[in-house]
């Protein structure tokens, strides 16, 4: 992933001092996901290695973790109600039986329900859906939306065969037949894969272009931050985020390389080396610490501009992590991980991490390039600068699928925000 590049001079640095704050992460964490436990997968994925504060659990050291009270609440539909019958009068056969059908809930038998969940081919949950049921007998309707998890319930109801249609902007409808229910019995749907619409010619009046949705999408991921401080903005919380253009990819990467962050952190992580006199060729005192810092700054310039910016361009890929959110831990611990080595492409399916993985030799090899003659170990440092970069980026994942959403600036409110 490449959240933000690392200097991949400081990566040794920065995975020594992130040790601390995954161990804490992961105790936070276990409380939080819960409240997240619901339908998905998604979340979607990859991206870029992101930047660290430079102190060891400096993060969780300024954010103290409350004791969540997890209450996770399910659609208990149990109640009863009472119905009216209506009398039928027969003229001529008074003693005869009448038929009727009756779409209202039976006062003398048990009701039931029906509930599902509903994703989108990657896992990803599909919130906002509009779903359907049908009684198949009297063609009765009843109508609902997916939540936030992606999840609907029709209660009560009466024993009965039904359809349902599950219909969402941008996929093909899906429908399910042949739904047979029982007295009192709570239905439990098989999740519902929704596939990608095809390409038609219909066009949508007043309808948002997909340049304009991914334009709306990247002004809501550079408000992101980590405690009001530092960028977030390679995640999205958002199950089916439309694609970015090259254009879109290189002013993001942009906008991340000259943040101000980007020198606060430069300098912290330029103070540990000097500190620890890493790359001795450097020097000391004033000046060594100024080189330390000019390379740390060029590191993440160059990184953030090569791997999340021109190869994602020119490959075609996705340089954003795609928030799961859902399952089980080792499920998604497993997702997270596997972004290591795959990413999305630009048509949402997923691929090699092609730019994920170019990216860490081109910025090792720039790196090497200005360290001191001395420190210089030619392939040897391009090549552990790599794999120091896959295990950052592996870290990094894990971190974003169980903590960073809860204290990260605007990150709950990406739900509806250009879904297409």
């Amino acid at each position: 992933m490449r959240y933000a590049p690392v200097s991949p001079r400081s990566r040794r640095t920065v995975l020594m001092l992130m040790a601390d704050s995954l161990f804490l992460s992961f105790q936070y964490s276990q409380s939080m996901c819960d409240r997240d436990n619901h339908w998905d997968g998604e979340g979607k994925h990859n991206g870029m290695k992101r930047w660290r504060p430079a102190t060891g659990g400096t993060r969780c050291k300024f954010f103290i973790c409350p004791s969540w009270a997890v209450i996770v609440m399910l659609p208990f539909l149990a109640a009863s109600l009472s119905a009216q019958q209506a009398l039928l009068a027969s003229g001529e056969l008074p003693d005869a039986p009448v038929p009727q059908v009756s779409t209202s809930v039976s006062a003398d038998q048990p009701t039931a329900n029906v509930s599902g969940a509903v994703t989108d081919v990657s896992g990803a949950v599909i919130a906002g859906a509009a779903v359907t049921l049908e009684n198949a007998v009297s063609h009765d309707k009843k109508t609902a939306v997916t939540n936030e998890q992606g999840i609907f319930t029709f209660a009560p109801l009466d024993a009965g065969i039904f359809t349902i249609t599950i219909q969402s902007k941008g996929f093909a409808p899906v429908v399910k037949t042949g739904i047979s229910l029982h007295a009192g019995e709570n239905y439990q749907l098989s999740p519902t894969t929704m596939q990608v619409a095809a390409a038609t010619a219909t066009v949508e009046v007043g309808a948002q272009t997909q340049y304009e949705l991914a334009e709306a999408q990247i002004k809501a991921e550079e408000k992101q931050r980590f405690l009001f401080i530092e960028p977030n903005f390679y995640v999205t919380y958002i199950s089916n985020p439309a694609p970015l253009t090259a254009g879109q990819k290189m002013r993001l990467a942009t906008r991340f390389a000259v943040d101000p962050f980007t020198f606060i952190y430069a300098g912290a992580v330029a103070g540990v080396e000097q500190a620890n006199n890493d790359y001795p060729g450097y020097g000391r005192g004033a000046a060594g610490y100024g080189k330390r810092y000019g390379a740390t700054v060029g590191d993440i310039v160059t990184g953030s501009i090569i791997g999340a910016g021109a190869l994602p361009a020119l490959l075609h890929q996705d340089p954003r992590y795609f928030y799961k959110g859902t399952g089980s831990i080792p499920s998604r611990i497993g997702y997270a991980l596997a972004t290591i080595v795959r990413t999305k492409g630009d048509d949402g399916k997923w691929q090699p991490n092609y730019s994920g993985i170019l990216g860490d030799l081109a910025s090792g090899a720039i790196s090497n390039s200005y360290l001191a003659p001395g420190d210089r170990k030619g392939a040897v440092t391009v090549i552990n600068g790599a794999v120091e970069g896959f295990a950052l980026r592996g870290v990094t994942a894990l971190e974003q699928e169980f903590l960073a959403r809860w204290i990260t600036t605007h990150s709950k409110d990406k739900g509806t925000i250009g879904r297409h």
